[in-house]
């Protein structure tokens, strides 16, 4: 053999070697076993690999101040977008405050079991009644102006579920 073929061999060699050894140190990268992106706190570079159509790419980045601030400022406007989301939300569940006035009646077994009294104004119920911090119990027959946030019931569009924030007894 020629020794120029023999170098060319040997190179040839020395290169699959080292592209074995690699593809072998990316294959946990591959696997999932380790995160793919990693910074070195160091000299500051960020090392992303990239799996497309069967190739693996290695790209290293230097990570500055200004791609850093990026990056916390689209965590921040992203944070503030859910919140107002969940804010209107909120809101389209309490449809008004409302005041009503009436006479509270206890409520027997509800079938749809919303509210536990219900107001009445000329023998008709007017709204379902339901509150934690006030006890309606204390105003069962008397006339009272109820007041606090009303929202659509499943009995009837027409009767509305009032979550009572403040009762006040009115004179008969």
């Amino acid at each position: 053999m020629n020794k120029a073929f023999k170098k060319i061999i040997i190179k040839w060699i020395i290169l699959e070697a080292i592209i074995s050894l690699m593809v072998l140190s990316l294959t946990p990268f591959l696997f999932g076993s380790i995160k793919p992106f990693k910074v070195n706190s160091r000299n500051k570079k960020a090392v992303s690999i990239t799996k497309a159509k069967g190739r693996v790419t290695l790209a290293v980045k230097k990570a500055t101040r200004k791609s850093a601030k990026k990056a916390k400022l689209r965590r921040r406007s992203r944070k503030n977008r859910l919140r107002k989301r969940a804010r209107k939300n909120k809101k389209r569940k309490r449809i008004a405050k409302s005041r009503k006035k009436g006479v509270i009646r206890r409520m027997g077994r509800s079938f749809y079991m919303q509210g536990t009294h219900y107001l009445e104004v000329n023998g008709k119920k007017v709204a379902l009644l339901k509150s934690k911090k006030i006890k309606l119990d204390k105003y069962i027959g008397r006339r009272v102006l109820v007041s606090g946030s009303a929202k659509k019931s499943v009995e009837s569009p027409k009767i509305k579920i009032i979550s009572v924030s403040a009762i006040k007894r009115l004179k008969k």
